[in-house]
């Protein structure tokens, strides 16, 4: 966090591999090649890897939000920052 804030970037902005488009592929630690946008979606918690499991309990998405987040924005329907 501390590195992020020093250099003015998100923190998912220094653990994203480098990609020119949203098809490359791109070498996540753990996960093997991704598409970019597949490694984006997933930093971001938009999608599962796992597909088709996103609203089953114990998935990706019943982990990966503070309850608080949950309770005051249910998944599907946050909105995207103006």
């Amino acid at each position: 966090m501390a590195l992020a804030g020093a250099l003015g970037v998100s923190p998912i902005g220094l653990l994203m591999p480098y990609a020119d488009g949203p098809d490359d592929l791109v070498e996540m630690t753990g996960l093997g090649e991704l598409t970019a946008d597949d490694a984006w979606g997933w930093m971001l918690a938009d999608h599962d890897l796992a597909k088709g499991f996103e609203d089953v309990p114990g998935s990706m998405f019943a982990r990966s939000f503070p309850r608080w987040v949950e309770e005051r924005q249910p998944r599907g329907k946050r909105q995207a920052a103006p």
